[in-house]
């Protein structure tokens, strides 16, 4: 098989998640901007993004799998230095390359898509927050929203907090 082949599912790998790379920091962006409309585009895009790069890492476990079977590999799926290993010096230092460089858009993408789940977790934290001092007071418990009743205690609210139709 010709490592040429190999290279090229790399190199397509890299583009896809370069892409799903930008997209991740766009919406880190858009999170601390708290442009939803923003965050949204930034869903959809990953969402294809991620389809892409699945669709692509098929393509890679199937050559994988030809490559071993036509070389006689012990491992179903192996390793990019056992690959490269079975070809020219040439071909094979485009082989790590192109595995070094998915490595490091991988493990940039690793990290945005923690910050952008620590911004996640702490806006639904201050939602959780705005939803408590809507429906009880943070110091001394009751509600802070309400009617005063014949005691100056303040009633339940009998809407729903979300919908004040509800």
């Amino acid at each position: 098989m010709s490592g040429g082949g190999f290279i090229e599912i790399l190199d397509k790998l890299v583009a896809v998640y370069s892409k799903l790379l930008d997209t991740a920091k766009s919406k880190r962006e858009a999170l601390v901007a708290a442009d939803l409309p923003a965050v949204d585009a930034a869903n959809k895009q990953e969402e294809k993004l991620v389809w892409q790069g699945g669709r692509l890492d098929g393509e890679r476990v199937m050559w994988l799998r030809r490559f071993s079977s036509e070389n006689k590999l012990p491992a179903a799926e192996p390793t990019v230095a056992q690959v490269a290993a079975l070809y020219d010096p040439g071909t094979a230092e485009q082989i790590c390359v192109k595995a070094r460089q998915l490595r490091e858009v991988l493990d940039q993408l690793d990290l945005v898509n923690r910050q952008n789940a620590n911004l996640l977790f702490k806006a639904l934290r201050m939602i959780e927050f705005n939803i408590n001092v809507l429906t009880t007071a943070t110091t001394g418990g009751g509600q802070v929203y309400g009617s005063k009743n014949s005691r100056g205690m303040t009633e339940p609210v009998k809407q729903g907090v979300l919908d004040a139709r509800g």
